[in-house]
């Protein structure tokens, strides 16, 4: 179950084949004011960067080795930077009520564990931001986008990828979109009707394919049962 607690890029990555990014230059429009740098500054006094999204009026989506580090370190400052480009920063907040993560993540980090949420006090943030809608059953056919802040191109520039599903797993989702160290956390998500829709929070990568973690049915309620949702 999760667990709630009131410069270098963050986790495994990969470009598949040719690189098909391209820098996002219009950040001061939605969908990509809600989406964040974000910069952590932990306990154990390191830092590094990750991406992040608003999916609900109080929640921002990340992954779970942003918000606890390699050493299990947790964070004492989050910085986020919705909608940066270079020294543009559409809206920018340290401020957060509290964060989510998977309980014994500290020690204990599966592939399926790699999530976490920032919470805000309020709506204050996505009324300025926007925040995405959610899909938490995709089709396999769904076509994929994310966007982030990658580590090769400086942090400071975001930049988006389109893909497909390659398959999927209860928790889990294997997809062919470039990513690089940085954008973990960064939100994998569906164009619709009334959307963007997130289906996934970007955390690992490989050879031939790189992983995202589901917002799959029994995290979204436990996250809407909870109240966070609202």
């Amino acid at each position: 179950m999760p667990k709630q607690f009131s410069q270098q890029g963050i986790g495994t990555y990969s470009i598949i084949g040719d690189d098909e990014r391209r820098k996002v230059t219009n950040t001061n429009q939605f969908p990509y004011t809600a989406i964040a740098r974000m910069t952590v500054e932990y306990e154990d006094g390191t830092a590094a960067c990750g991406s992040g999204a608003m999916i609900s009026g109080r929640v921002l989506a990340t992954a779970g080795h942003v918000l606890i580090n390699q050493n299990g370190s947790h964070p004492e400052k989050i910085t986020m930077e919705f909608g940066q480009n270079g020294s543009y920063v559409y809206y920018e907040t340290s401020n957060f009520s509290s964060y989510i993560y998977r309980q014994d993540y500290e020690t204990n980090r599966p592939l399926e564990g790699d999530y976490g949420f920032v919470i805000f006090k309020d709506k204050q943030v996505s009324t300025i931001t926007g925040h995405m809608g959610i899909i938490i059953s995709p089709s396999i056919s769904e076509r994929l986008y994310t966007a982030g802040y990658p580590g090769d191109k400086g942090y400071y520039y975001m930049y988006a990828a389109t893909g497909n599903i390659l398959r999927m797993t209860d928790d889990l989702i294997m997809h062919n979109m470039d990513t690089n160290g940085g954008q973990s956390g960064s939100p994998v998500y569906a164009n619709g009707v009334g959307g963007p829709y997130i289906v996934a929070m970007h955390t690992a990568g490989g050879q031939t394919e790189n992983i995202a973690r589901r917002l799959e049915p029994a995290l979204y309620n436990w996250m809407k049962d909870n109240g966070y949702m609202n």
